[in-house]
């Protein structure tokens, strides 16, 4: 075997095997924009090291599940840990609407073949400690068994939440009607889930159910 095809494969081996490192969480939709007929979703890699290869968007839905881009394809070899990337799609939207939620359908290579994560839009990021988040809210107790209690300001009362498993598919939603509120999580399975809620789904944490 030549030396050069010899460097190919190990690089490539290399990069299937740092992409396995990574997990749904390690992704975020920082951003959707519309250039004629293809949307634009750029993702950021969080990590301080490491790469995924041959990395996608297969397609998008809204949050009735209708498929509203798709046809993505493989457009570069990988992408490195601590950037930004931008993946088209066609699609027949002409603007994004405010507030609009969505779940971009991405895989990714790893040693044994694709990687898939359901990443919610606007992205979730995530803390993981118990206590008041953006001074407007306080969570607890977490880790939790079988409810959570929420603590808000009255400017929150009426807002929206979201709550996803580690794979980015929302799993319930609900409203905040009063200031102290109890949601149950009993019929979830054990794991770690992203709540989100305020303006634009902008403050978001992970929850731990045991």
């Amino acid at each position: 075997m030549k030396k050069s095809s010899l460097t190919l494969l190990i690089v490539f081996a290399s990069l299937c095997t740092l992409a396995q490192t990574f997990t749904c969480n390690s992704f975020c939709v920082k951003e959707l924009k519309i250039t004629s007929d293809k949307i634009n979703v750029t993702i950021f890699l969080t990590g301080s090291s490491g790469l995924i290869s041959y990395p996608y968007v297969k397609f998008i839905t809204d949050s009735n599940n209708d498929t509203i881009a798709n046809n993505g394809t493989i457009s570069t070899f990988g992408q490195a840990a601590n950037t930004d990337h931008t993946y088209s799609l066609d699609t027949k939207l002409t603007s994004i609407p405010p507030d609009f939620k969505c779940t971009v359908h991405f895989k990714y290579g790893t040693l044994t073949g694709f990687g898939t994560c359901n990443l919610p839009f606007p992205c979730v990021s995530t803390g993981i400690t118990e206590g008041n988040y953006g001074a407007n809210l306080e969570i607890y107790p977490n880790p939790v068994q079988s409810e959570i209690n929420l603590k808000a300001d009255a400017v929150l009362l009426g807002s929206v939440y979201n709550i996803y498993n580690n794979t980015g598919v929302l799993v319930s939603t609900g409203k905040i009607d009063m200031e102290n509120t109890v949601i149950k999580l009993n019929h979830l399975p054990a794991g770690v889930y992203l709540f989100s809620t305020g303006a634009n789904m902008k403050q978001t944490f992970k929850v731990v159910k045991e």
